[in-house]
């Protein structure tokens, strides 16, 4: 596939999934780089931040339309501290890059420390990357510029593959509400638990949460004001309060003194998404389990429920867990996955996914 080829598939497949976010509570802007000669400052704000359900796409149409790959450079990192303007009052709103690109940094510049800096700046730009084909070393550099925040790094070689990933991408972005991360005193990752109320005892709040490579939870719970208990392994407790809102992200990082460090690997992880529905109870309870690269145990399922360990329960290899009456979402390596999902009032657990 060439450098044409890929651009025009890409162009086309960002278009067509744009018109698919048209009710969803996104403003969307899109920069590009390399589309008037390719010099190391051949960046360009080609459409400016506008609310989805107010693009028209015939104009978007003839914008993108107008592009090709002309440049032989790819400025990614001054891409991004371009990018960083693009964000101007937007500063406690959840705000996502996107890179799009089937090539590394050719500029000199350095992605990964740029990456780091305007998710430190006022308006914490996280980036998600998508990468068209990219090699090992390309993917890499990805996986650098992701780390500061903890988001997703993904790789497509087909048309479909890269529809799927900007879908994955996107949604992390505008289906949560809260981003935590625990550490220690150096900024390490700890193991921990935690707990909350829900402002409305009756109506489960937690609607999803997805934890990132890099150790930060990305969480959707129904608007309201919560307080919040983390402890770490040490037995060691913590708490904050936060009123959650819908279009709003609420950034929390609690630091231990010690505890026990988690380190992750940095390598694109897939997203699994898990919908629950049962048409029999209202407000029914779930607990859903996935279970990797081997088969969930049923009949361990009591044992675990009991207090007994989730390692067992799918053999030592359990990736996360989720209570929830909705959906879960979960990031799992490559490899054959289950999902376990055991129902409280039913005493009962299903199998699903392969």
């Amino acid at each position: 596939m060439d450098e044409g080829t890929k651009f025009d598939m890409s162009r086309d497949i960002l278009l067509d999934y744009l018109k698919e976010l048209k009710d969803k509570p996104l403003n969307i802007a899109i920069r590009v780089y390399g589309s008037k000669g390719g010099a190391c400052e051949d960046t360009e704000l080609i459409f400016p931040f506008v609310k989805a359900k107010d693009i028209n796409f015939d104009d978007l149409a003839k914008i993108l339309q107008g592009l090709g790959p002309i440049g032989q450079n790819t400025p990614i990192a001054y891409s991004f501290t371009k990018a960083e303007g693009d964000f101007i009052n937007k500063e406690g709103e959840n705000n996502y890059i996107v890179l799009l690109t089937d090539g590394i940094e050719t500029c000199r510049g350095d992605p990964c420390k740029v990456a780091e800096e305007i998710f430190a700046s006022s308006a914490r730009i996280k980036v998600n990357t998508v990468g068209i084909k990219i090699d090992e070393k390309g993917l890499a550099e990805l996986n650098c510029i992701v780390k500061p925040s903890g988001s997703l790094v993904l790789n497509a070689e087909t048309a479909s593959e890269l529809l799927s990933s900007l879908k994955e991408v996107v949604e992390v972005g505008y289906q949560s509400n809260l981003r935590i991360k625990i550490v220690d005193k150096n900024g390490k990752n700890l193991y921990w638990g935690w707990d909350y109320n829900c402002p409305d005892e009756d109506i489960p709040c937690k609607l999803a949460a997805v934890q990132s490579p890099a150790g930060w939870w990305m969480c959707k719970f129904l608007p309201g004001h919560y307080i919040f208990t983390i402890e770490n392994w040490w037995g060691d407790e913590k708490k904050f309060e936060v009123d959650l809102c819908e279009d709003k992200v609420e950034e929390i990082v609690v630091t231990f003194d010690r505890g026990d460090i988690a380190e992750y690997q940095y390598k694109p992880y897939g997203v699994i998404h898990t919908n629950v529905i049962d048409n029999e109870y209202e407000n029914e309870k779930f607990l859903i389990f996935l279970c990797m690269n081997e088969k969930c145990k049923r009949d361990n399922l009591k044992n675990f429920i009991g207090g007994g360990s989730f390692q067992n329960f799918c053999g030592g290899r359990t990736m996360t867990w989720e209570d929830v009456t909705q959906f879960a979402e979960f990031i799992a390596p490559p490899g054959t996955h289950e999902v376990c999902v055991y129902n409280y009032k039913r005493d009962e657990a299903l199998l699903t996914g392969d």
